[in-house]
């Protein structure tokens, strides 16, 4: 992402009459190496879905060797061999023009299927069928993660169980109560008392179920958090690549196959771009922020 918003920065250049003086070279190199940057996107996005799906809905517990091999391949070969199709379709057919502040596919607009706007379209549909199906998992997971605590043995309020064990007065064996408590209470009354025909002995064990009930309530909110940031990637994903496509959806409903791109202020494509860092955020910081957010104002109401 980084990488394309560097090569549309360079348009800075020819700022003041973009459209008339940038050199046709440069027009086509950015032009070619946008489309490079976004198909490396897109492709990494979906080698990412994917992995998520076969880890939660095939339950794989690694990456074999050889999905590896063929992620690393799709991601270095898939968008090399689209962007040379692109390259020669573009050059034969004298595609690429200015646009408002960058050079892009311009003309005709079937052409324009060829890049990103086509390309990113057709990847959108397995990318959202992954996401979802790995955010629909990890929501049922997370509902058996609520009922086991809601229905789990611990609760707020200390439980406290005692047994004895007492065969007759005129046994001289040991007897033992215990007592068993929560971890966040102390024993307060704990004597030991011992008489002459009987010894009885009581022992005070804590039963970890705060720290048990502590990890189900980190799991349930590793689990809810995993889910939310799926929810989000899953939206994230196809909403940038419809904006992506939308106009030239829409140019060729309007114009047909060989119409051409007239785009005098911000277009789908502009949206998309600005949108990528926003998902970015919201994928990997949102759930994180909002639990800081959310912890500050418990720490100020109390």
């Amino acid at each position: 992402m980084a990488v394309g918003e560097f090569i549309i920065l360079l348009s800075i250049i020819w700022i003041s009459d973009f459209k008339h003086g940038v050199p046709k070279t440069f027009c086509y190199v950015q032009a070619l190496a946008f489309q490079y940057a976004v198909y490396v996107q897109i492709v990494t996005a979906l080698c990412f879905a994917f992995h998520i799906y076969q880890l939660l809905v095939h339950f794989k517990q690694g990456t074999s060797q050889k999905l590896q091999q063929f992620y690393m391949i799709f991601i270095a070969i898939i968008p090399v061999v689209v962007v040379i199709i692109a390259t020669v379709v573009t050059i034969k057919v004298d595609a690429i023009g200015p646009l408002a502040i960058n050079c892009d596919i311009k003309r005709p607009v079937w052409a324009r299927l060829i890049g990103y706007s086509g390309f990113n379209l057709l990847l959108t549909f397995p990318g959202v069928y992954f996401s979802g199906r790995a955010a629909f998992q990890v929501f049922r997971h997370l509902d058996q993660f609520k009922s086991k605590i809601s229905n789990g043995t611990d609760s707020n309020d200390s439980t406290r169980a005692m047994t004895g064990n007492r065969n007759n007065t005129n046994d001289t064996s040991p007897h033992e109560i215990q007592i068993h408590v929560d971890s966040n209470h102390e024993i307060t009354n704990s004597e030991a008392t011992t008489t002459s025909g009987t010894r009885t002995t009581i022992t005070a064990h804590r039963r970890p179920r705060s720290q048990s009930r502590a990890n189900q309530i980190k799991a349930y909110n590793m689990t809810k958090a995993a889910a939310i940031r799926m929810v989000l990637f899953a939206c994230g994903f196809a909403l940038i690549n419809v904006l992506a496509s939308f106009q030239t959806v829409s140019m060729i409903l309007k114009e047909g196959l060989f119409g051409e791109v007239h785009n005098e202020g911000i277009g789908g494509n502009d949206l998309a771009g600005a949108f990528m860092g926003s998902m970015l955020f919201l994928v990997f910081g949102l759930p994180r922020n909002m639990k800081r957010c959310f912890s500050r104002e418990n720490s100020d109401l109390s």
